[in-house]
């Protein structure tokens, strides 16, 4: 039981230190509607588009089916026909870059040729290709 209570305190104390960052910072969220959120993946497809090669940048989840609040983060698949190097070192060059532009920016890169789920499909049909 110790465990448990100690294992919440420290997420309370995490989402605090979190929130006193934010607003110390002056980057807390506000809601955005979906012409500002195509607005800076357009950028941020600009961006990442000189460190590897996309070939889509599809806005899926909340913001692209209409049920987004405040605190929602902006989904976005990152399609490449085939990854020019190591994922390990790609993924943190589109997290890197995303801070630029927006922290809600959660960017998933995908293989065409490895996307075995249809997730990459799905996303095809409900997203919105930015």
């Amino acid at each position: 039981m110790n465990e448990k209570i100690s294992y919440w305190i420290e997420l309370s104390d995490y989402d605090l230190d979190t929130a006193e960052a934010l607003l110390a910072s002056g980057r807390y969220f506000t809601e955005m509607d979906k012409s500002e959120v195509i607005k800076k993946l357009k950028k941020y497809k600009k961006l990442i588009s000189n460190q590897i090669a996309v070939e889509e940048l599809i806005l899926f989840g909340s913001y692209a089916n209409g049920t987004n609040s405040e605190d929602s983060d902006i989904d976005v698949a990152i399609i490449v026909d085939k990854l020019e190097g190591d994922y390990f070192s790609t993924r943190p060059i589109l997290w890197k870059i995303r801070r630029e532009i927006d922290d809600r920016i959660e960017p998933l890169l995908i293989e065409r040729q490895h996307d075995e789920s249809g997730f990459l499909q799905e996303i095809q049909k409900t997203g919105i290709v930015i």
